[in-house]
């Protein structure tokens, strides 16, 4: 068993430590200090270029080598930054509604539960008897014939569950098997 693996009835750790890292050196803490300032000039180093060779990219003051699909390419910069200033626009404006939205409708609530239908209304509704609701409710399938204006003209269990046990009744509200 290997004892930097946690075994599967242990729940694993969401906190780093050294028995959680991949490298584990003992380090002083001038060179720790020293590998995290090391490591901030260099990020800083990369985003002081990064920014650079951008801003001379996108304001066409390129020196060194010639590049002659740069003059081509200035073209589709231009057009591509209009379009990612439209972006952040739309970006923008969805965000100023999102808050406003927020701000507008918090704490409130607009949705209402809906209310229980009456039998009689069903009934009424359906053109159907109490007896023929009732027999909707207690058979798992029905077959329903209507009329030709669409009213309910008979209602007709599929396969009956009466004077069954539960499991039997259970087993009734399977559909049948297809050949």
């Amino acid at each position: 068993m290997n004892p930097y693996m946690p075994s599967s009835d242990t729940p694993l750790s969401r906190e780093v430590s050294t028995a959680t890292m991949v490298i584990r050196t003992q380090r002083s803490r001038l060179r720790y200090a020293l590998d995290v300032v090391l490591t901030l000039l260099a990020w800083l180093a990369f985003a002081y270029l990064f920014a650079q060779g951008i801003w001379a990219v996108g304001t066409n003051r390129v020196e060194g080598l010639e590049m002659p699909f740069l003059s081509r390419a200035q073209l589709s910069m231009n057009t591509l930054s209009i379009y990612a200033l439209a972006m952040l626009l739309q970006g923008l404006l969805l965000v100023l509604w999102a808050l406003y939205n927020w701000g507008r409708f918090r704490g409130k609530q607009r949705r209402n539960t809906d209310t229980a239908v009456s039998d009689e209304s069903l009934t009424r509704s359906y053109g159907i008897d109490a007896s023929t609701l009732q027999r909707l409710r207690t058979q798992p399938i029905s077959v329903i014939y209507h009329t030709a204006d669409g009213s309910i003209a008979a209602v007709e269990p599929l396969w009956s569950t009466a004077g069954k046990s539960s499991e039997q009744a259970h087993s009734a509200r399977q559909p049948p098997a297809l050949v």
